[in-house]
């Protein structure tokens, strides 16, 4: 891949309703990724945090939590028309939180003023593109930000990516929303890549995985990534952040990394998280052993957070008995299907994992089946069982 000349640059940023304490994993990926192929200097955002100082961290939290009142507030920003309906859906998704709910025109109105002045900070004359990576509860802040730059420099092409983005839901927003210049349909790494030198010149290099407002000719679909070829996600611009919006600030980071693409079962009818992978693969759990030492030392953080469907087995269990050898106090979340093993349990528990989701989805066996989970509910009860032995905390 040809190295572009060192004043190409690039901005992405990942937008409101991100928690508030953990980086974005999809920013800090292709921020490495497309720096180590030295093919663009990348700088990533995160306006949420600009957003999360100017309505208070507790309020922002539980709008993020709710997730429909997050895009709520950003809906009469893009579709004034529709104030009426966005407020009734911003009261009713608070309507179970236990703090009081602020006034949502006061929220909106911080928001519009929070969200220009987090955009005249940004040397946004100096990008050849800028990108937003849109994931839950993201697509309407990203398309707001996407109009002000868009107002500002309309001929910056943006490009929108992400899980939100997947077959036809991310075709009809390039269809319908001018803002979007291209669109990154499944994974973001060598797309981003063709990106950058397509725009830079070789007519031949966009993916096929991208789609653009304007007819082009296309590459081929990239390959799957392999997972032990990818650097570790850099974070360090999210602690800058941290440091400008919030000066003295104690908080605990919670920092995501990826063990698996996919889901190594794969056969539950009611998922799509999914839709944006080739093909399942995961890292060595030597690899990833090191990516989390690496990132622990790196940002003096002892929390992390695995963004996987499922841990992959094999593997987890050599990460886990590599981390239970550190001298160190490592705390992990990750999402797991039922463990009928309690060896296998405390082997994980010495290792650093806390707390865990399994995929609880029903207490029927009958419907387990439909389900094709590939468990009973003698399964799920066995692992809340163990788990509690085992001193991990299930959450969900």
């Amino acid at each position: 891949m040809t190295a572009l000349p060192s004043g190409f640059r690039i901005g992405l940023a990942a937008p409101p309703w991100g928690i508030f304490n953990r980086p974005s994993l999809q920013l800090g990926t292709l921020k490495s990724y497309v720096e180590e192929k030295r093919l663009a200097r990348v700088d990533t955002f995160h306006p949420y945090l600009p957003v999360a100082a100017a309505i208070g961290i507790d309020r922002y939290t539980g709008v993020a939590r709710c997730g429909w009142a997050g895009e709520a507030l950003f809906a009469p920003l893009l579709f004034p028309e529709m104030r009426g309906e966005a407020e009734k859906l911003f009261y009713e998704s608070l309507a179970g939180e236990k703090q009081p709910v602020a006034d949502f025109a006061e929220l909106v109105a911080r928001i519009e003023k929070t969200c220009a002045g987090w955009l005249s900070t940004l040397a946004m004359g100096e990008y050849r593109l800028f990108g937003f990576s849109v994931s839950f509860f993201q697509l309407l802040s990203s398309l707001y930000l996407a109009r002000l730059i868009k107002q500002q420099r309309p001929e910056l092409p943006i490009v929108f990516g992400g899980s939100s983005c997947v077959g036809a839901a991310g075709a009809s927003l390039i269809e319908h929303f001018p803002e979007i210049d291209y669109l990154v349909d499944g994974e973001g790494e060598e797309a981003l890549a063709g990106l950058c030198l397509f725009l830079e010149g070789e007519r031949d290099a966009l993916p096929a995985n991208i789609l653009s407002r304007n007819p082009v000719a296309k590459g081929e679909k990239p390959a799957a990534i392999d997972m032990d070829e990818l650097p570790p996600p850099d974070y360090a611009p999210f602690f800058q952040e941290m440091r400008t919006h919030f000066p003295g600030l104690p908080f605990i980071p919670s920092l995501p990394v990826e063990f698996s693409r996919g889901c190594w079962w794969n056969k539950c009818t009611f998922c799509n998280l999914n839709l944006q992978w080739q093909d399942y693969r995961c890292k060595k759990g030597e690899k990833m052993a090191a990516e989390v030492l690496h990132l622990a030392r790196t940002h003096e953080s002892l929390q992390f957070t695995f963004a996987d469907n499922a841990l992959p087995p094999k593997e987890t269990d050599r990460f886990f008995a590599r981390m239970g050898e550190e001298d160190m106090d490592l705390q992990f979340f990750a999402e797991i299907r039922t463990e009928a093993d309690p060896s296998r349990l405390q082997l994980l528990r010495r290792g650093g994992l806390q707390t865990v989701q399994v995929g609880i989805e029903a207490l029927s066996n009958s419907l387990l089946r439909k389900m094709k989970k590939g468990i009973t509910v003698m399964d799920i009860m066995s692992t809340m069982k163990m788990a509690g032995e085992s001193r991990i905390r299930i959450e969900g």
